[in-house]
């Protein structure tokens, strides 16, 4: 009897039967390809293992940087052993009337496919040359790598334009777990075509060589073995129209359908040639749902052309290679554990992988050990590996490791997708019923990726490896977080809803064409929004999560819904499709998959371990719920949304990145999001200069406790003028244990306004956050900066300026280099041109000038500094505004431009690194007073769409008016700079330009208003607001008076005005209540016990009468805004005004939350 595989097309038996008269039946793509050709398995990492020189490059062992040069290029073709010669071809499809196509094109770097395996450990730097051969602009990404996003690092949101160069430096974290990962291009807008068209490669963390128990599975001497995996769509041969054919019935159309592969020619050894595929949508083609053979070349909107729209049938032209060959043959040894690992290189493709035994009259399924997902091989613990029949599905992007000892010789197949005909009922629970695995727009049929021969003789299961110790302490940490996360210990709860439906697309005027992933812009969104390559058509609110915080993320998958929200005439069309939801940097651990805990899918899932990419299934039948034997459900247009909820622990790094689907033509159509991490608000402080005389004194405020504050004199009792203070991360003094480059805890950096002795000079002082606040805890109000204690560093800046008691200084700072270190940015003006400096936060020194505003003659006034990230690239940028003296100007400064052509030449400096053509006049041609600047996340940041603009990953550009502005300005005006490498790379970057006049196309108006209370000073950061979650986008701004106070723009951007100072805060029917009981304790004593937790917990309690009002703790329980979940006894919310009560209840009242502290 045969074997199964022995005549099993990729298409199904009927579809080759019905499809192949007429044609070469040996054309067709069979499931088991070439079985009496055996091509001998190559892997890069089998090389490195036995010391052959080979397809990688690596810093295992002593060395602690991997040094590689990686080239992209265009191809014209790649030599796949097991098929032959695939060639590019010419972008058009000439069926189509030559319509042009991106996807006929081959990529790869350093001219292969995929690109060099890179081998590292935990502790290395990957310094990575990267070249930019191709035409288009490109970029890197380390995918799965827990690394930091900013500068040179692993930054997707800075481009490599064509021709460039760039020096990407990654320190991978000495803690970082090991596992496979990989790097490819990461542009939007092209991210898919680049990906898809071979540009990719493997990364391998392995354990270090120097671990103590390594010899528990020493990489250089057991068995494992690295599996890339690409996917290629081949050109097929025409099929001529003819009445009665199953797939074309006009005889004036030739097209490829249903036909076997077209071979161009063969080589002088017998390779044959062949060309990628001109199908429509990726050069994978097949058979729509909605098709009409009389019109194989489409009938809008009534049917599509042959290949476009959802596929009814399995793609036909599909190949997957391994390592860049086509089902290689691995000859292994009875009696060993193999470590056999996949990377899912393609942008598209699904996997549900199974290792069979082939015994000539069956396939049978192989028990096999499942021991990492996503490149965390924490999975091989005993409590976390799994014994499975079938793999969880592999889907782009993913990742998955298994283990397994060949008790008995024979021919086994790594099998990806097999159906019901070839496998029976051991079909995976995922394929049964259908022809291949249905992603809800394509069908990936069936294909044996490898064939392994064993022999030997029969051996049983020896003890399988013991785990190192680092990996079961790593799975014990990630246990507990886990169990304290189910017990109420995270810090905010998020849900994000995807959705696809085509008339998104339609209600923005686009017309879906599956050859441009823009014109689908408006199909695929989060949160109703989506990232639009043209930076201003549309961009999702901007996610600001704290380091050293948890949360839990409930993301929805909605496509297949139906979209209330379309106009009349726009027509609904729901998208019944999955999406692999990954995120860059931050690793998660999955809880639920559709209400079902991850701990009852044993046997569809892995455990306790990191992910970086998870799939989210379509809307389900609500009559066919996901089970824990198919979390899934059964799909259903109109039925429920799928949902999984992950944790996320946010370390180490702050910076901007992204999460996305990583279906890549979803991802650059618009299913992308931004999440930018911001340092813990208990490691932030809070200050501002002042224009005028301050006693010498800066007031600082933890942005986690805005009730006390200290009083630090930087230049000692003697000197009594104002001071400019800038609040960043520039350095640290003691020891930390995160793995950034700096302790993550805010700095204070001060210098003087002005100077009344012409003998004095400028001093810039960094005062060391950490310390500061060690000495508050420590009961300290007033701080001497004389202290060295105290202190970073100090310098003397503007070296041979001529300084004047007109001189004054204005300070910023920012990240300008992108090194990890904040910068520091001074300015001096008042006294001829007014001159930049701008110093290193790493070693201080003196890294560039800039001569800001040169092109105004005559301009001999003051100037303004901030500093932001205002074109979103993981570069600070700078931002100055005219003083007195000038005529409310505003430039702006590139900080990438400055890191890579900044120099000690002023003028020219400031020519190549400006942002704007022409200066930003916020206040119209008329004003003539003093602008102060900041930069922040101010904008609101809503779930649900509002009309109203929302905070994106460009900081915004915040100007506010010192003088009398005309009728038409307020004083606060908050802009957003819509230029950028990362999205003019994929579109014209054309803005509107907002009546006031913006100065330049590439500058927009947000949002303006005016305080009640005129302000001096402002900073945009980020504060803990009672009521709200901890961390919200504030402006922390003095007002004449010297008053500090916060605005913060609500809902619809609306602002928000607190005032901070004690009185306000604690006022005369202040209260606290328990977080954990909800008991309500008045306080009769002012304020002076509402200081303390733990051993003051007693001493607290006697202070304060049990009851309000005659309202209750019974009263206090029924309220959902109060106990937000911490354990530890202590903990208070402040509350002002017993009305507040009422209105937690339920009952109306304006009153708020004030304080939530211990």
């Amino acid at each position: 009897m045969a074997s199964p595989l022995d005549n099993a097309y990729i298409i199904g038996t009927q579809n080759f039967k019905t499809w192949s008269q007429g044609f070469n039946q040996e054309g067709y793509l069979k499931v088991l390809p070439h079985p009496d050709v055996k091509v001998p398995f190559k892997d890069p990492f089998q090389d490195w293992r036995e010391g052959r020189s080979g397809n990688y490059v690596s810093s295992w062992g002593p060395e602690k940087e991997l040094n590689v040069t990686l080239k992209m290029e265009d191809l014209q073709q790649v030599d796949i052993d097991g098929l032959g010669i695939l060639k590019s071809g010419d972008g058009k499809i000439p069926w189509l009337n030559d319509k042009a196509t991106p996807y006929e094109f081959l990529r790869g770097y350093n001219g292969s496919v995929p690109g060099p395996l890179l081998i590292t450990e935990p502790g290395d730097t990957l310094k990575i040359h990267l070249e930019n051969d191709l035409t288009q602009v490109s970029n890197l990404h380390t995918h799965g790598l827990h690394v930091s996003p900013v500068g040179h690092g692993d930054n997707v949101l800075t481009a490599v334009k064509p021709g460039e160069r760039s020096d990407i430096s990654i320190k991978i974290p000495d803690d970082h777990f090991i596992g496979l990962d990989w790097y490819h291009p990461h542009l939007h807008g092209q991210v898919n075509e680049q990906v898809s068209s071979g540009l990719g490669g493997q990364l391998l963390i392995l354990a270090p060589h120097d671990l103590p128990d390594l010899d528990k599975f020493d990489p250089t001497k057991e068995s494992g073995y690295t599996f890339a995996l690409n996917t290629f769509g081949i050109q097929q041969i025409n099929r001529q129209g003819q009445v009665g054919d199953p797939l074309n019935q006009d005889p004036t159309k030739s097209l490829p359908a249903g036909t076997p592969l077209e071979v161009l020619d063969q080589t002088s050894d017998g390779k044959k040639i062949y060309e990628l595929s001109d199908a429509p949508f990726m050069g994978y083609n097949g058979k729509p749902l909605i098709y009409d053979s009389t019109k194989p070349t489409g009938n809008p909107p009534n049917s599509f052309e042959y290949g476009g729209g959802q596929q009814a049938e399995p793609l036909e032209n599909v190949i997957h290679t391994v390592n860049g060959q086509y089902n290689p043959t691995l000859e292994l040894k009875t009696g060993e554990w193999n470590l056999f690992s996949f990377t899912n290189m393609n942008s598209n493709a699904f996997h549900v992988l199974q290792l069979v035994k082939d015994t000539g009259t069956e396939l049978i399924p192989q028990e096999v050990t499942l021991v990492s997902l996503d490149g965390d091989a924490s999975g091989v613990v005993p409590s976390n590996r799994r014994e499975v029949t079938e793999l969880p599905i592999l889907n782009p992007g993913m990742r998955v490791s298994l283990q397994e000892w060949f008790e008995e010789p024979g021919k086994y197949y790594l099998l990806s997708n097999g159906t019901e005909e070839i496998l029976g009922d051991n079909a995976p629970s995922m394929i049964r019923g259908k022809k291949g695995f249905d992603d809800g727009h394509l069908t990936w049929g069936p294909q044996v990726l490898a064939t392994i021969e064993v022999t030997g003789d029969t051996v049983p299961t020896g003890s399988f490896p013991e785990p190192y110790d680092i990996l079961t302490e790593q799975a014990q940490k990630i246990d507990e977080v886990i169990k304290a996360a189910q017990n109420g210990q995270v810090d905010r709860e998020r849900t994000f809803t995807w959705s696809a439906n085509a008339g998104g697309a339609i209600k923005q005027g686009n017309v879906p064409d599956s050859t441009v992933a823009k014109t689908f812009e408006g199909t695929y969104r989060i949160n109703g929004q989506y990232f639009a390559t043209d930076f201003t058509s549309s961009q999702v609110p901007l996610s600001m999560p704290m380091l050293g915080t948890k949360e839990i993320w409930s993301v929805k998958n909605a496509s297949g819904a139906i979209d209330p929200n379309l106009p009349p005439g726009v027509p609904n069309i729901p998208l019944l499709e999955w999406h692999p939801f990954h995120i860059h940097q931050n690793d998660f651990t999955v809880l639920e998959v559709n209400g079902i805990p991850v701990t009852e899918l044993k046997d569809q899932y892995l455990e306790g371990v990191l992910r970086d990419t998870i799939a989210l299934p379509p809307t389900y039948d609500p009559d066919k719920p996901p089970t824990p034997e198919n979390p899934y459900g059964t799909p259903k247009v109109g039925g429920n949304p799928s949902e999984v909820k992950i944790l996320m622990n946010f370390e180490d790094y702050p910076g901007s990145y992204v999460n996305h689907c990583h279906i890549l033509f979803h991802e650059d159509a618009g299913m992308m999001a931004t999440v930018r991490v911001i340092l813990n608000t208990e490691d932030t402080w809070l200050g501002l200069g002042s224009k005028h005389s301050s006693n010498g004194q800066v007031e600082l405020f933890r942005a986690s406790n805005l009730q006390q504050s200290i009083n630090l004199n930087p230049y000692g009792e003697r000197f009594a003028g104002a001071i400019d203070v800038a609040i960043g991360d520039v350095n640290y003094k003691k020891s930390f244990e995160n793995q950034n480059v700096t302790d993550n805890v805010t700095d204070v950096i001060t210098i003087q306004r002005s100077l009344s002795n012409p003998d004095d000079k400028f001093t810039v002082k960094v005062f060391d956050g950490q310390t500061l606040i060690d000495k508050q805890e420590q009961g300290n109000r007033e701080l001497d900066g004389q202290d060295n204690n105290l202190l970073i560093t100090e310098f003397t800046p503007f070296e041979g300026i001529d300084i004047s008691p007109l001189s004054k200084a204005s300070i910023a700072t920012g990240d300008i280099n992108g090194d990890g270190y904040s910068d520091i940015v001074v300015g001096i003006g008042g006294n001829g041109q007014s001159l930049i400096e701008v110093y290193s936060g790493k070693d201080f020194s003196l890294l560039s000038k800039i001569a800001p505003f040169h092109h105004e003659k005559g301009f001999d006034g003051t100037i303004n500094l901030a500093s932001g990230d205002v074109d979103g690239d993981n570069f600070d940028d700078i931002i100055v505004g005219q003083g007195n003296g000038g005529r409310g100007l505003v430039e702006l400064y590139g900080g990438r431009l400055i890191e890579s052509q900044g120099s000690l030449d002023a003028i020219d400096t400031a020519h190549k690194v400006a942002l704007l053509s022409n200066p930003l006049q916020p206040y119209g041609d008329s004003y003539r007073g003093e602008i102060e600047v900041t930069s922040g996340y101010i904008l609101q940041k809503p779930d649900v769409p509002n009309a109203e603009p929302v905070q994106t990953y460009h900081a915004n550009i915040t100007t506010s008016a010192l003088g009398d502005v005309a009728d038409g300005h307020e004083q606060i005006k908050v802009f957003t700079y819509t230029g950028g490498d990362h999205h003019s790379a994929a579109t014209n970057n054309d803005s509107i330009q907002h009546e006031h006049g913006s100065g330049d196309s590439l500058i927009r108006l947000d949002k303006e208003f005016t305080p009640d209370s005129k302000l001096e000073q402002l900073s945009g950061t980020f504060a803990d607001i009672p009521g709200l979650p901890r961390g919200e986008s504030v402006l922390f701004a003095l007002n004449s008076s010297g008053t500090p106070e916060l605005i913060q723009l609500q809902e619809k951007n609306i602002p928000t005005f607190i005032n901070i100072s004690s009185d306000d805060i604690l006022g005369k029917s202040d209260f606290l209540v328990d977080a954990i009981t909800n008991d309500p304790f008045l306080n009769t004593d002012g304020h002076t016990h509402t200081e303390g937790q733990g051993s003051k917990f007693t001493e607290i309690l006697t202070n304060f009468e049990p009851n309000i009002d005659g309202l209750g703790s019974a009263d206090f329980g029924k309220s959902s805004n109060l106990g937000l979940g911490h354990e530890h006894e202590g903990h208070f919310h402040l509350f002002a005004d017993h009305q507040l009560i009422g209105n937690t209840l339920g009952v109306n009242s304006n009153e708020t939350t004030l304080f939530s502290f211990g």
